[in-house]
This record gives structure tokens, C-alpha cells and sequence, in this order.
């Protein structure tokens, strides 16, 4: 059981002994919760048998092991680095997975692999402690460079050495409490302690940041596990750095370097108000600096944290609980800017579970149910849409529209998706359950999630168990059983959500149709003790319940849980005429697999008392819920008019949409016939998708040209990871939705080199679908080639008539690459 408290307090910042000050509540830990229901357990166990060892073999297979035995000439012969340069943290981030789920269910198998990589990792250190494969593996060529800047600390806005760092102090620690063993944690201190000597306050001493943040989280469980004060000292002095670049002497080109608001460092968090930025690096910051606030009594941070917070609740945030709207930057975008297509929005999967991070951490410093609505929201929606029920394929970006083409992949160049969501969901019964020692008001539990458990709980100096069995997230009836060893008087909190009681966030970013309200709050929930109805008047969200407990007490909680139409604020401009379906913490889509061509010509009528909406299980999807409700199809034809048929619209639970192959999906659907078509800046002519083949891998995603020139950074960019080094012939397609006449093609290539220069392939050209086979165009003249960044290389060519394009390149041995931007005419 120490053990156990000791990881509780080290993932979520509990009580330490070494601090004057922490967080007023504690979670459950994860291992004392056992998860018994439908949805998360088998989740769990698939994550367990199947996700976990396949990131091991992916990591194995892609070099990010050879990586590390690069630097103590292990390697394959004549084996090249792998970049990108944070890909050591696939190494730490899967460790940690692994001994979360150790934690709970031992396995020799997996412990003993476990320590064959940290055997490998610890051979990379360095006799100082520095452990960073990029710099340590001697090896130096231009697209290495790029990230690592050729020398230790001298490019921290790219090399990723501190981000690093971060993940592996995060597994090490996890890994000591887990297993007992110091293997680990003895690489992570001694990198920790030649930090301590190198960043911080003091002539010899680098003041600088990292250009992507963790290391602030990293540093304060390895703090917590060491009782180091210096690491809790270092994770402040970054936290309070950034936006500082008056005072920073860093090592880069520019000795005042500042980020900007792509690294939340345009300012002190003390004097910021606004999510900006990269989402997974703000998410990160935010959960960092709430640790560091928090143990340092820092007043002026926190609510600096709760005014960014207000500003994504009530602006930034995706109905699906998705952080991070725009892919320029994989960033926030502005105020009341939600976008829904594929290469239109992001909502990344590591910004989802960074920013439950950051949601858990408010709720552990206020406890109000408005950051557990948030949370729950995100994990039942845009968090676990990541992964596919098989648990083997994933999302990078989790739009709320597609038009087919998007699919999951098995892998990915950049793959730090994968590993974070294995780390949360082997950890995901810490979030449950937590406790209050207050000396005035008594001992208090907090009942966060309603997931069908078995748990442990010290409440006070009483050590209680709870069984819980509950028909969440498909219906609303929860039985809590409370089995105290003793009677002891406490407070038994539960949280009441925020959809069961009329409002679908804490903001009024989004509302529930009027008809749909007003049946909410005309239908509260109901909450009985030992079979006697409890009233429930609500505090902070939460039902509070003050007795002697004593053992088989047993609470029964009805949430009713209808269909439940969402409208959007009107200043989000894409989602004004159109409507979200919910039922509980469930957000519905409409795929084309269950809809034929109907999923855009859809709509949803928001003014009717009812839907006639009829729940079934849906086998292919582990017997997911399908709502079937009336609706209208509606045809604009070319004059103008419409034809309107009644259908009846069925529904899935976003989470699993894309497990029964690509195609059409939509979260917001249309109310009226303003939006039953696609935006007029999606030409039909030329709207359609594209396959590359990459290391052996297909991917599909949907391009939608807007009819407008591309500038290197219009409404129809496409984000590619990098193509690989090896020198091989790479290729990307249009397949035309209906035979068309193309004259030119436009590419825009990669600039990845940061000296506003684009890198060309040695060689590439373009190609026309006739019939089985594919033919080069017949070029006009000759082409000139444009490595200026943001200009086109423009490709003229005889007419072509044709089902399909495609684009081939073949990359220079040793560089990455690829496409930025291609569209044609």
C-alpha cells in the first residue's frame, strides 16, 4: 500500500512531506480502483495485450531503439539516426504505460523487457548525466541539425532536449513506484542533478527554457519520489522564465530568443489570460505550473491558470472535449474559431490527455464538478477516439467532419500519440474517487466519474471499500455500496454533470435546444440513501451526503439520460445552422456507413419535442449505441430548389467512428437547408482524396481544395508527417469524385530547414489514372524549380481527362521531406 500512495502522489500531486503547502484534494490511487464495466475495462485490457507490446515492437522496427544503441556503437552497421529527435520519448512514455499497468497487474514477461530497455537507455547516458541520443550519437547531418542545432543546450527552442528529459523523469518515477526498483530512477536523478547544475539563477548556469514543455511535470514527481527540493526549485525557475526573454541568456542565435506564443512564451503566466499556442505544449504548461503554483504557494500563477481556463472553456473548446482547433501549429486558434473538416481542424490526442492533466489538477485545487464536466467530456469523446477498438490503430487529429479518406494508421513518423493514450488509460481509475482532509469540516470523498468499480479508500484514519456498479456512459443508473471498516462520520460528495442538470459545459459556449432543456430540468437526477430519496440541491455540482457511515450503506443514483440536441454559440461561425446529438457524456456522429450519401444533406430539426429517437447495440462496435431519430433529407438541386424527404438519421458515438473503414462523418449536423450542402469554398469538382504510401503504410486523408490559389498557408494546407530518409520514391493522389480536366498542378514543398527554403526531391513528377494504369503528363515546358518558401513550383501540361492524379517524388538519400501544399487546375 505505500508503494501505491507513494505513485498516487507522484501522478497527481498529493500530500508530500516535503512541502508546506499542496493540493487540498487527493485522488484514489489508480491501483486501489479496480475498473469492472463495459466500456473502460476492455479497454484496459485491450491496452494491456495488444496496445502496449505493439509500441514496443513499433519502436523496435522504426529504430528508436537503435537510436540509443547508436551511441555505444550497437547499432546496426551503417545504421543512420532516426529522427525526429523527441522519438527517445516513445522509449520512456511506453515504459511508463508498461508499469502503470504493472501496477495493477503484474507480468514477469513484460517487467523483465522493461529492464532490458532500461539497460539500453542507461548505456546512452553520458558520465555527466546528459541523455540525449540526437547529440550523444555523434552523428551530424542537415535534417538532424535542424532539430538538434549541433551541440548540447545550444538550440533549445527545437533540440527537444528538456521535453526529453521530461518524459523520461515522468516513467522513471512511475516505473520505481511500480516495480521497487532503482534501475530507472538512478538515470533519471543523475540527469536531473546535472539540470540542476546546468539551468537556473547564476553565472555558469544557462537561464533558458524549454521549447516544448514537460520537463515543469517531470521534475515535481521526480521531487516528489526524492524529496530533492532543487528539482521542485528548477521546475519553478522554468515555469517562471517563460515569457521572460529580459532576463534569459540563452545559448541560441539570438541570446534573447523568445518562442512566442507558439511555446505560450510571448509573456510571464502571470500575465496570461488566453490559451495560445501549441496545444500539447500549453496543456503541459498549464498542468506543470498548477504543480509548481501549488507547492510554492504561488497565488498569482493560479489565477492566471483559472483565467486561461475560463478563456477555453467559454471559447476554445471542441464539443468533443478537443483542445487545439487549428493545424497551423497544431495550435489554439482564435476566440470562438472551431473548425470541423479533416486538415481544417486538429484537436490533437496528446492535447486531449494534456489537458485532462490540466483539468484534474484544477479540481484537485478547487473541487467544483466544472472541471470534471470538462474532463469527462474529453475522455469519453475526443481522448479514446484516438485508438481504435482493436487498440493497434490511431489518431493524430480528431476532426468532427470528414469526407472520407481519413483513416486511422498503425504508426506514425512523429508517434507520440500512441504511447500517451496507453499511459492514461492504464491509469484511468485515478481519476475517480478523491479525498478532502479538512480539520474544520471533516473528511469528505469525491465521486468524480461513475465507472463500475471496486476500490479501496482512506478516508481519515478509516479505510473504506466501495463497490460500484454503474450502466454508464449507456444509461444513468449508478449503486454505490460504501463498506467502512469502522462507523466514522464523513461527507460522501457526488458529482452531479453538467448534462444531467441543463448544461452541456461550464460556459455558454454551447446550450441544449430549448425542447431538450427544459425535459433536463424538468427531470433532475435522483439520489437515495438505503432506499430513502436523498434531497439533492446541489454545491460546486456537487451532491454533498454528511453521515455516520456504516458497512453495506448502499446509494442508488438515477440520471436520466435522453437524447439531447447541443446548438453552439453563433460566433462560432462554422457551427451556427447546425446541431451536436448527445446522450450522457456520449457526443453522436453520423457516419456514411449507416447514412449512404445522406450524412451532409441531413437535417436535424431543433424545435420539435421529440425525435422519436430509438436506441439499438451496435455488434460490429463492441454493441455501441446507435440513436435512429427522425430527420429530413434535403437535395439543393442546380436551379436552386429542394427536394425534402423524411429519413430516419442514425448515430454512433463519435469514440468509435472509423472502426468500420473510412467515409463520411459528421458531429455537427445541419438544422436547416442553409447547411445542408457543403460551404461554397469546397469545389465539387475537385474536392476529393489522397493515399501516400509511407514505409509500407497507406494512408488516406480527404484534401479539399477552397477554388483558390494556395499561399502557403490558406484554409486548403495539408500537414504531412516528413517522408522518410531512405531515398525511395514516395507519391500522393487526387481521385476525382467524377472525371476532370486538368492543365496545371501547383506543389508547394516542405520547409522544414528554418531558413526559408524549401527542400526539393531530387526528382518527381506528375501522373494521370487511364484506366489500370498510370501515365506521365506531357509537359509544356520544362520546369523551373522554386525553393523560396511560400512560392509554388508551377507544373504545365498538356489537357488530361481523368479519374485520378498522383504526385511522385524521390527524396535525397539521408533528408526528409514531402508536400506542404498541392492543389491543381
Amino acid at each position: 500500500m505505500k508503494r501505491f500512495t507513494l505513485l498516487i502522489a507522484l501522478l497527481f500531486c498529493t500530500t508530500s512531506a516535503q512541502s508546506a503547502e499542496d493540493y487540498p484534494v487527493k485522488p484514489v490511487e489508480f491501483p486501489n480502483v479496480k475498473l469492472k464495466d463495459g466500456f473502460w475495462a476492455p479497454r484496459q485490457k485491450i491496452n494491456r495485450e495488444h496496445s502496449i507490446p505493439f509500441a514496443f515492437e513499433q519502436c523496435e522496427k522504426t529504430g528508436r531503439i537503435d537510436n540509443f544503441k547508436l551511441v555505444y556503437g550497437e547499432a546496426p552497421e551503417g545504421y543512420r539516426y532516426t529522427v525526429p529527435v523527441f522519438n527517445d520519448t516513445d522509449i520512456y512514455k511506453g515504459i511508463e504505460a508498461a508499469s502503470f499497468d504493472m501496477a495493477v497487474n503484474p507480468n514477469p514477461e513484460m517487467d523483465a523487457y522493461v529492464d532490458e530497455l532500461i539497460e539500453i537507455v542507461g548505456k546512452a547516458q553520458e558520465a555527466d548525466g546528459y541523455l540525449y541520443t540526437a547529440i550523444s550519437s555523434g552523428q551530424d547531418f542537415p535534417d538532424l541539425h535542424s532539430w538538434a542545432g549541433g551541440g548540447k543546450w545550444k538550440h533549445l527552442q527545437m533540440s527537444h532536449e528538456l521535453y526529453n528529459a521530461g518524459h523520461l523523469f515522468e516513467a522513471a518515477t512511475a516505473h520505481h513506484v511500480a516495480t521497487g526498483k532503482d534501475n530507472f530512477l538512478n538515470i533519471a536523478t543523475k540527469l536531473a542533478d546535472m539540470l540542476v547544475k546546468t539551468f537556473g539563477p547564476g553565472k555558469e548556469q544557462i537561464q533558458d527554457v524549454p521549447g516544448h514543455q514537460v520537463v515543469e511535470m517531470g521534475l515535481v514527481k521526480l521531487y516528489r519520489v526524492t524529496g530533492k527540493k532543487e528539482y521542485l526549485d528548477l521546475a519553478k525557475f522554468f515555469v517562471d522564465m517563460r515569457g521572460r526573454s529580459d532576463l534569459r541568456n540563452g545559448r541560441d542565435t539570438n541570446p534573447k530568443l523568445m518562442y512566442g506564443e507558439y511555446a505560450q512564451d510571448h509573456k510571464p503566466v502571470v500575465r496570461q489570460d488566453e490559451a495560445v499556442g501549441h496545444a500539447v505544449r500549453a496543456t503541459y504548461f498549464y498542468a506543470g505550473a498548477a504543480d509548481v503554483a501549488v507547492l510554492c504557494e504561488d497565488a498569482e500563477t493560479l489565477a492566471a491558470l483559472k483565467a486561461i481556463w475560463d478563456n477555453v472553456v467559454s471559447k476554445k473548446l471542441a464539443i468533443t472535449g478537443g483542445y487545439g482547433s487549428s493545424p497551423h501549429g497544431e495550435a489554439f486558434a482564435g476566440n470562438y474559431v472551431l473548425r470541423n473538416f479533416v486538415d481544417e481542424t486538429y484537436n490533437e490526442t496528446c492535447a486531449q490527455i494534456g489537458g485532462c492533466y490540466w483539468q484534474h489538477r484544477m479540481f484537485l485545487l478547487d473541487p467544483d464538478a466544472k472541471y470534471y464536466d470538462v474532463l469527462e467530456r474529453t475522455i469519453y469523446n475526443g481522448l479514446i477516439s484516438g485508438v481504435s477498438l482493436s487498440g493497434d490503430r490511431f489518431f493524430y487529429p480528431n476532426p468532427l467532419a470528414s469526407k472520407g479518406g481519413y483513416d486511422r494508421m498503425s504508426w506514425f513518423g512523429c508517434a507520440c500519440c500512441p504511447q500517451n493514450l496507453m499511459r492514461f488509460v492504464a491509469s484511468l481509475g485515478g481519476y475517480v474517487y478523491s479525498v478532502k482532509n479538512d480539520t474544520k469540516t471533516g473528511e469528505t470523498l469525491y465521486v468524480g466519474l461513475y465507472i463500475s468499480n471496486d476500490a479501496v479508500a482512506d478516508i481519515g484514519n478509516n479505510r473504506v471499500k466501495l463497490d460500484m456498479r454503474s450502466g454508464f456512459p449507456a444509461d444513468g443508473n449508478v449503486v454505490l455500496k460504501v463498506g467502512p471498516e469502522k462507523e466514522t462520520e464523513w461527507t460522501l460528495a457526488l458529482r452531479i454533470p453538467g448534462w444531467a442538470s441543463g448544461k452541456p459545459v461550464p460556459s455558454e459556449l454551447y446550450h441544449y435546444a430549448e425542447p431538450d432543456r427544459d425535459f433536463v430540468l424538468k427531470s433532475p437526477p435522483v439520489v437515495k440513501v438505503n432506499g430513502e430519496t436523498f434531497p439533492n440541491p446541489s454545491e460546486n455540482g456537487f451532491v454533498s451526503i454528511k453521515r455516520r457511515w456504516k458497512k453495506d450503506d448502499e446509494i442508488h443514483l438515477e440520471f436520466p439520460m435522453p437524447v439531447l440536441r447541443v446548438l453552439c454559440d453563433d460566433r462560432v461561425a462554422d457551427n451556427r445552422d447546425r446541431v451536436a446529438v448527445e446522450k450522457g457524456p456520449l457526443v453522436f456522429c453520423c457516419e456514411g456507413c449507416d447514412n449512404g450519401d445522406a450524412v451532409f444533406l441531413t437535417v436535424i430539426d431543433v424545435v420539435a419535442k421529440s425525435l422519436h429517437p430509438k436506441i439499438s447495440s451496435t455488434p460490429e462496435l463492441n454493441d455501441a449505441e446507435m440513436i435512429e431519430m427522425d430527420a429530413e433529407k434535403i437535395i439543393r438541386a442546380k436551379d436552386g430548389s429542394l427536394t425534402r424527404e423524411k429519413v430516419r438519421a442514425k448515430m454512433i458515438p463519435y469514440a468509435v467512428w472509423n472502426n468500420r473503414g473510412d467515409g463520411n462523418m459528421q458531429v455537427w449536423m445541419s438544422r436547416n437547408e442553409n447547411s445542408v450542402t457543403p460551404p461554397m469554398r469546397f469545389s465539387p469538382a475537385i474536392s476529393a482524396s489522397f493515399v501516400r504510401d509511407r514505409d509500407g503504410m497507406n494512408r488516406r486523408l480527404t484534401q479539399v481544395y477552397d477554388g483558390e490559389t494556395p499561399t502557403g498557408g490558406g484554409k486548403n494546407v495539408v500537414n504531412f508527417d516528413w517522408w522518410p530518409r531512405k531515398g525511395t520514391t514516395e507519391w500522393i493522389q487526387y481521385e476525382f469524385k467524377e472525371p476532370a480536366t486538368i492543365t496545371k498542378s501547383r506543389v508547394f514543398w516542405f520547409d522544414d530547414t528554418g531558413r526559408g527554403e524549401c527542400r526539393l526531391p531530387v526528382k518527381w513528377r506528375i501522373l494521370h489514372k487511364n484506366g489500370d494504369q498510370w501515365n506521365e503528363v506531357i509537359l509544356k515546358d520544362s520546369v523551373k524549380y522554386v525553393t523560396v518558401k511560400d512560392a509554388p513550383n508551377t507544373i504545365e501540361f498538356e489537357p488530361v481527362t481523368t479519374d485520378a492524379i498522383r504526385l511522385e517524388a524521390t527524396l535525397p538519400e539521408g533528408f526528409s521531406g514531402g508536400v506542404y501544399e498541392w492543389d491543381m487546375e
